[in-house]
Protein backbone atom coordinates (compact mmCIF):
# COMPACT_ATOMS: atom_id res chain seq x y z
CA UNK A 1 0.00 0.00 0.00
CA UNK A 2 2.81 2.39 0.86
CA UNK A 3 4.40 1.81 -2.55
CA UNK A 4 1.13 2.74 -4.21
CA UNK A 5 0.80 6.00 -2.30
CA UNK A 6 4.44 6.87 -3.01
CA UNK A 7 3.94 6.16 -6.71
CA UNK A 8 0.85 8.36 -6.84
CA UNK A 9 2.53 11.14 -4.88
CA UNK A 10 5.44 11.11 -7.29
CA UNK A 11 3.04 11.11 -10.21
CA UNK A 12 1.13 14.03 -8.71
CA UNK A 13 4.34 16.06 -8.60
CA UNK A 14 5.03 15.25 -12.24
CA UNK A 15 1.41 15.86 -13.15
CA UNK A 16 1.40 19.29 -11.49
CA UNK A 17 3.61 20.49 -14.34
CA UNK A 18 0.76 19.56 -16.66
CA UNK A 19 -1.63 22.18 -15.38
CA UNK A 20 -1.68 25.32 -13.28
CA UNK A 21 -4.48 26.84 -11.28
CA UNK A 22 -5.56 30.39 -11.92
CA UNK A 23 -6.43 32.91 -9.24
CA UNK A 24 -10.04 32.81 -8.12
CA UNK A 25 -12.43 35.45 -9.30
CA UNK A 26 -14.46 36.57 -6.29
CA UNK A 27 -17.43 37.66 -8.38
CA UNK A 28 -20.58 36.06 -6.99
CA UNK A 29 -22.77 36.40 -10.08
CA UNK A 30 -20.16 35.19 -12.56
CA UNK A 31 -20.27 31.64 -13.94
CA UNK A 32 -17.25 29.57 -12.98
CA UNK A 33 -14.47 29.06 -15.48
CA UNK A 34 -13.06 25.60 -16.04
CA UNK A 35 -10.06 26.36 -13.81
CA UNK A 36 -12.36 27.65 -11.08
CA UNK A 37 -14.37 24.44 -11.35
CA UNK A 38 -11.19 22.44 -10.78
CA UNK A 39 -10.15 24.70 -7.90
CA UNK A 40 -13.54 24.16 -6.29
CA UNK A 41 -13.12 20.40 -6.74
CA UNK A 42 -9.75 20.58 -4.91
CA UNK A 43 -11.37 22.50 -2.04
CA UNK A 44 -14.43 20.26 -1.87
CA UNK A 45 -12.26 17.15 -1.95
CA UNK A 46 -10.28 18.40 1.06
CA UNK A 47 -13.56 19.01 2.89
CA UNK A 48 -14.68 15.48 2.03
CA UNK A 49 -11.49 14.11 3.59
CA UNK A 50 -12.25 16.07 6.76
CA UNK A 51 -15.80 14.68 6.85
CA UNK A 52 -14.57 11.16 6.03
CA UNK A 53 -16.65 11.00 2.86
CA UNK A 54 -15.58 10.00 -0.64
CA UNK A 55 -13.01 12.61 -1.74
CA UNK A 56 -13.28 11.64 -5.41
CA UNK A 57 -16.86 12.89 -5.82
CA UNK A 58 -15.93 16.57 -6.43
CA UNK A 59 -13.39 15.60 -9.10
CA UNK A 60 -15.88 13.27 -10.78
CA UNK A 61 -18.46 16.05 -10.86
CA UNK A 62 -15.87 18.38 -12.38
CA UNK A 63 -14.94 15.77 -15.01
CA UNK A 64 -18.57 15.67 -16.14
CA UNK A 65 -18.77 19.45 -16.54
CA UNK A 66 -19.03 20.48 -20.19
CA UNK A 67 -16.85 23.55 -19.61
CA UNK A 68 -13.75 21.44 -19.06
CA UNK A 69 -11.60 20.59 -22.05
CA UNK A 70 -10.08 17.13 -22.50
CA UNK A 71 -6.89 18.02 -20.62
CA UNK A 72 -8.87 19.36 -17.67
CA UNK A 73 -11.12 16.29 -17.64
CA UNK A 74 -7.98 14.16 -17.76
CA UNK A 75 -6.75 16.04 -14.67
CA UNK A 76 -10.09 15.60 -12.88
CA UNK A 77 -10.19 11.83 -13.46
CA UNK A 78 -6.54 11.46 -12.53
CA UNK A 79 -7.04 13.40 -9.30
CA UNK A 80 -10.18 11.42 -8.46
CA UNK A 81 -8.05 8.26 -8.71
CA UNK A 82 -5.29 9.89 -6.67
CA UNK A 83 -7.53 10.89 -3.77
CA UNK A 84 -9.18 7.47 -3.73
CA UNK A 85 -5.73 5.90 -3.39
CA UNK A 86 -5.07 7.98 -0.30
CA UNK A 87 -8.49 7.27 1.20
CA UNK A 88 -8.80 4.81 4.12
CA UNK A 89 -9.65 1.69 2.11
CA UNK A 90 -8.72 2.20 -1.54
CA UNK A 91 -11.16 0.85 -4.09
CA UNK A 92 -8.62 -0.48 -6.58
CA UNK A 93 -11.20 -1.31 -9.23
CA UNK A 94 -12.58 2.23 -9.16
CA UNK A 95 -9.07 3.72 -9.19
CA UNK A 96 -8.18 1.65 -12.22
CA UNK A 97 -11.45 2.64 -13.92
CA UNK A 98 -10.73 6.34 -13.35
CA UNK A 99 -7.20 6.05 -14.68
CA UNK A 100 -8.58 4.27 -17.74
CA UNK A 101 -11.03 7.12 -18.33
CA UNK A 102 -8.18 9.63 -18.00
CA UNK A 103 -6.06 7.67 -20.46
CA UNK A 104 -8.90 7.38 -22.99
CA UNK A 105 -9.31 11.15 -23.01
CA UNK A 106 -5.75 11.68 -24.15
CA UNK A 107 -3.97 8.44 -25.15
CA UNK A 108 -1.20 10.35 -26.93
CA UNK A 109 -0.65 12.97 -24.21
CA UNK A 110 2.54 13.62 -22.28
CA UNK A 111 1.28 11.81 -19.16
CA UNK A 112 -0.64 8.97 -20.81
CA UNK A 113 2.25 6.53 -20.54
CA UNK A 114 2.53 7.32 -16.81
CA UNK A 115 -1.19 6.66 -16.37
CA UNK A 116 -0.82 3.25 -18.04
CA UNK A 117 2.10 2.39 -15.78
CA UNK A 118 0.12 3.44 -12.72
CA UNK A 119 -2.82 1.33 -13.83
CA UNK A 120 -0.55 -1.68 -14.19
CA UNK A 121 0.99 -1.06 -10.77
CA UNK A 122 -2.46 -0.72 -9.20
CA UNK A 123 -3.37 -4.17 -10.47
CA UNK A 124 -0.24 -5.62 -8.86
CA UNK A 125 -0.83 -3.81 -5.57
CA UNK A 126 -4.46 -4.90 -5.51
CA UNK A 127 -3.34 -8.51 -5.93
CA UNK A 128 -0.79 -8.18 -3.12
CA UNK A 129 -3.34 -6.49 -0.88
CA UNK A 130 -5.84 -9.26 -1.60
CA UNK A 131 -3.26 -11.95 -0.79
CA UNK A 132 -2.39 -10.25 2.49
CA UNK A 133 -6.06 -10.21 3.53
CA UNK A 134 -6.42 -13.96 2.96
Amino acid sequence: MKKFVIILLASAVIFSAFTSCSKKNKSVNKELTSQEILEKAYKDSLEAFKKNTDPSVPFLAAAENEKLNENEKFEAYYLAAYVLATYEEPDYDKIEELLTKAYQLNPDGNFSENVLKLSSQIKKIAEIDQQEKQ
